[in-house]
């Protein structure tokens, strides 16, 4: 659902340890700073390392998670405060408006490791 529209994309490849992961933590920090990508509310970095059957085991009656499901456990992994789970709503609505609307307010971040 996030890539069958004409969003623009960009695609880093390269071997192991040429620096994509120091190029997102770069993009991050520029947009935290307020120097980059300020039409964005708000950036969600995910790593695809961590997207594995261990962490995310079968669902039963083999239910898919949600991309909610992945940035609620990615980016929220400890137990929030009332204020943290305010933040957290907030977030995941930006998400489902990032899925379904062409002008999202998110910048997400997925990173994979070859």
């Amino acid at each position: 659902q996030l890539f069958n529209d004409n969003r623009k994309r960009l695609l880093v490849l390269g071997r192991a340890g040429i620096g994509k992961t120091t190029f997102c933590q770069y993009i991050a920090y520029q947009w935290a700073r307020g120097k980059l990508f300020q039409q964005f509310r708000c950036i969600l970095w995910i790593r695809f390392r961590f997207l594995n059957a261990t962490r995310y085991p079968k669902k039963p009656n083999n239910e898919q998670y949600t991309l909610t499901d992945i940035v609620e456990k990615e980016c929220f992994p400890n137990k929030l405060t009332d204020d943290g789970l305010s933040v957290l709503r907030f977030i995941l609505g930006e998400v489902r408006q990032a899925v379904s609307t062409t002008s999202p307010t998110i910048l997400l971040l997925l990173t994979r490791m070859f």
